[in-house]
């Protein structure tokens, strides 16, 4: 008989300073153009945090940084103590993100509209 139990043997994330994410020094260019340049913050275990900014400000290559789509040209990054560039797989077990906007666009709502009146609708008892 197979054994099909799991064991997670890794050690526990070391967590630093009470953070959750930790970025210094944040810098990323693309070719010649430098779109990020020293960006610092620090945000803790269940706060809240917003990057807010006009287009081009870096936001998304922040956050692509974050999640560890793109690694970056200098600065140093961690994201649950996990550096992002070197552990991806492993930080998008634990956390996830949500780029530019969320929820459904209106015509998925329009379009499932009599499923959700169907449902308002009592059902018969038996």
């Amino acid at each position: 008989m197979t054994d099909t139990h799991v064991i997670d043997e890794r050690p526990p994330v070391p967590v630093a300073d009470d953070f959750a994410v930790h970025v210094r020094g944040l810098r990323m260019s693309f070719g010649a153009t430098e779109v990020l340049h020293g960006v610092d913050f620090d945000v803790r275990y269940g706060e809240v945090f917003c990057l807010l900014g006009p287009n081009g400000a870096g936001k998304t290559t922040t956050l692509e940084i974050l999640e560890g789509f793109r690694t970056p040209t200098g600065g140093e990054v961690r994201v649950l103590g996990i550096n992002p560039a070197a552990q991806p797989a492993r930080l998008r077990e634990r956390a996830g993100m949500v780029l530019q906007e969320c929820g459904f666009p209106r015509q998925v709502r329009r379009a499932h509209r009599p499923v959700a009146d169907l449902l308002s609708e009592p059902s018969p008892a038996g």
